[in-house]
């Protein structure tokens, strides 16, 4: 390491730990924000007290090295990160399949306080649209408006997330060269622009959280349950409205290709209280439902062949 970290420490687990799942940001390898490599998880990310970059080694025990004016920060709210306030054993079992996904998955931990902008504003990209197109144009904002990690050494591709402040002084028509459509981008603009009323939801319960950020344009129960997700650790956060989770759960609880958000509801109502957990699980344990059909081609796939297009043109090609 190029730098010595300006803070480390060392913690017990208070049982099976699963770094890479309890810190997922649904984004995988495309997120900006995290990578993973040889020497461990990373991770880089804004604080109350500054930007910094932080270094996660599986255990036990669990090794954390930080850098940047955030390092006493994240410190002190790692272990809040990872999921050691949570009880995976409070889930109860009502049928086999989720009793063998609890048994196989027992470090996949609920982690909460996040910060609240790396969820929400990737997120809103992901409404209507595909992960990649929405890992893509985070990906693209976070390379423009971001800044570099506070540790030399820290994996290629890493970048500390743009902020509010930054995005808002985009122009609503130049979110189009990131991939972003009007809709999408109304949205990202409206929550950047209530910067305050967004952070007072991020330190509210849960359940006050999601009425408080469903008042914003553009922000429903989708964005929403996804945000307090992860923001707070919500074991019950049922993301209505999603492509893909409802027929993961119906084809993991009921055989069933297919399914609406009513009967992922209906499937799921023996485990209210722990609904995102029991999706987490099944998420892990059985993949996805059974696909049919031809992709389409993505917004930001047709934005690249349009640029790609137009540096031909222009070299005369």
């Amino acid at each position: 390491m190029a730098r010595a970290p300006d803070r480390t420490r060392e913690l017990q687990p208070p049982g099976p730990l699963d770094l890479r799942r309890s810190m997922s940001t649904g984004y995988g390898a495309m997120d900006p924000g995290t990578k993973r490599d040889s020497r461990g998880l990373w991770r880089a990310t804004h604080t109350p007290d500054g930007p910094c970059t932080v270094l996660i080694r599986s255990g036990p025990p669990v090794r954390v090295w930080a850098w940047g004016p955030g390092a006493d920060f994240a410190m002190a709210n790692v272990e809040e990160w990872l999921g050691f306030h949570d009880d995976p054993s409070s889930l109860v079992t009502h049928d086999p399949v989720v009793a063998r996904a609890k048994r196989r998955q027992p470090g996949l931990r609920m982690g909460r306080g996040r910060d609240i902008w790396e969820v929400l504003l990737p997120t809103i990209l992901g409404q209507r649209v595909k992960t990649e197109e929405a890992s893509a144009s985070w990906r693209h904002l976070t390379n423009t408006f971001g800044s570099k990690p506070h540790f030399e050494g820290a994996p290629r591709g890493l970048r500390v997330p743009a902020r509010p402040e930054d995005l808002k002084k985009i122009s609503l028509p130049a979110y189009h060269r990131f991939g972003v459509e009007m809709s999408r981008a109304r949205t990202m603009l409206e929550a950047c622009h209530h910067i305050r009323y967004v952070e007072r939801a991020a330190a509210m319960p849960a359940e006050e959280a999601v009425p408080q950020l469903m008042r914003l344009p553009g922000i429903g129960p989708w964005t929403t349950m996804l945000t307090v997700a992860a923001v707070h650790g919500y074991p019950d956060a049922v993301p209505v409205g999603d492509y893909h989770i409802p027929s993961v759960v119906s084809h993991a609880l009921a055989g069933e290709a297919r399914a609406t958000d009513e009967r992922m509801l209906e499937l799921l109502e023996p485990y209210r209280g722990q609904r995102w957990r029991v999706i987490r699980l099944l998420g892990a344990d059985v993949g996805h439902a059974p696909r049919f059909g031809p992709k389409r081609p993505t917004f930001a796939a047709g934005v690249e062949l349009a640029t790609a297009r137009h540096e031909r043109r222009r070299r005369g090609s």
